[in-house]
């Protein structure tokens, strides 16, 4: 029995379809020259640390992440692609640092993580959202505050709408208690950053926040994690429909544990709900899924370099499915420039060899962060199976 009213279709893309979508750079694209503007660009320094300067014009970019959207782009437009997404690094260390400090002072044992947007997944909002554009992508730069609560989520979320930020706030959404129709959780901000003197270079570049409790973070990353290794893309809606129905039902069950508004569609009984999460585990073989997932070995690139680095610094994430295998290139802080040249070289060799692989770049406070942060890179689902343990027992 499929649960009533189950899911609704959704327009499915294979993996295929969103493999050609990022493979469309082309093997020209790798051995293009670096731009002699990229080369000579400005760079500003902070605390010891270079961040590159935007070296084109509003058009420049656009018409860069136009040809992208159409899956034509030059060769030159992967470098500028990525020299507009790596301008966002310096409002972005800005943003997590009140992030942190804020954050800390409502929960002790907040998680706090950065990451700049994979060019994959920009190639895939463009085309998405055909009245976008490169600049006016709001979340190239993203950073997230994990605490333990629901409770100190709100509370913090709260914090930024009533206090000061010398930055613009643009907008502004509670997912949690009006969730996305997949379920999605979690809280938003998106603030255009505002500077003086050197600083104004970077003025309207748009950071996203997002504050989420831990059982929002199990949630997603679960979804982000089953979309790595089966090549979905649930959590852009164009995923396999029965895996976005599971998904839906459990951000439900989240929602009754939180005190929270249900997923719209989903079961308002308590027996109901607690039905057909047991029949869509049945169906999916989900703890079976999730658990074969996990095995994943990690493996550190230039680790002895790396191994007395005590300070916030820089990891470029790569996941091989077809290996279980996450490999792990860290960078101390001051070495920003380097870690960006090896993420857009990680992008380079997944998209010659159109490979299943993903790479991101990423940053924590700890070392010790890393894994809690991106459990979805390591296939680690421990969170949300605990979760779903106890949901599989509800009656």
């Amino acid at each position: 029995m499929w649960c009533a009213g189950a899911a609704r279709r959704r327009r499915t893309t294979s993996s295929k379809g969103i493999a050609g979508v990022s493979s469309s750079f082309g093997v020209a694209a790798l051995s293009s020259p670096f731009p002699a503007s990229l080369a000579l660009a400005e760079r500003f320094e902070y605390e010891g640390v270079s961040y590159q300067h935007p070296a084109f014009d509003t058009l420049v970019y656009n018409k860069a992440g136009e040809r992208l959207r159409k899956a034509a782009p030059l060769p030159v437009d992967f470098y500028v692609v990525d020299n507009w997404r790596s301008s966002h690094a310096y409002p972005l260390v800005i943003f997590r640092q009140t992030l942190s400090r804020r954050a800390h002072k409502v929960d002790q044992g907040v998680l706090i993580a950065q990451r700049i947007k994979r060019l994959s997944s920009i190639a895939l909002k463009l085309n998405r959202f055909r009245n976008l554009r490169l600049t006016t992508i709001q979340d190239i730069g993203g950073c997230r505050a994990i605490l333990s609560s629901r409770r100190k989520a709100k509370a913090l979320y709260d914090n930024y709408l009533s206090g000061y930020l010398e930055h613009d706030l643009l907008w502004y959404k509670d997912y949690v208690d009006t969730p996305k129709d997949t379920g999605y959780r979690s809280y938003h901000l998106i603030y255009a950053y505002r500077g003086i003197g050197s600083k104004l270079v970077y003025n309207d570049l748009r950071i996203e926040i997002q504050i989420r409790s831990r059982l929002q973070h199990a949630w997603a990353t679960a979804v982000e994690t089953v979309d790595i290794f089966t090549s979905q893309a649930l959590k852009s809606s164009m995923g396999r429909p029965e895996w976005d129905h599971f998904f839906r039902l459990m951000a439900s069950y989240i929602a009754l544990r939180e005190r929270t508004p249900l997923v719209p569609g989903t079961p308002t009984k308590k027996s109901e709900l607690f039905d057909c999460i047991r029949e869509c585990e049945e169906k999916l073989l989900v703890v079976k899924h999730l658990q074969g997932f996990r095995h994943v070995t990690e493996r550190f690139d230039n680790e002895a370099a790396f191994a007395h680095e005590t300070k916030p610094s820089y990891f470029v994430l790569e996941v091989r499915p077809s290996e279980s295998l996450v490999v792990v290139d860290p960078f101390k802080g001051e070495d920003l420039e380097q870690a960006q040249k090896a993420y857009l070289n990680a992008e380079q060799q997944i998209l010659e060899h159109q490979a299943r692989n993903d790479a991101v770049l990423v940053s924590v406070e700890k070392l010790a962060s890393l894994r809690k942060a991106f459990p979805n890179y390591y296939g680690d689902t421990e969170v949300f199976l605990g979760i779903l343990r106890d949901a599989l027992h509800r009656r």
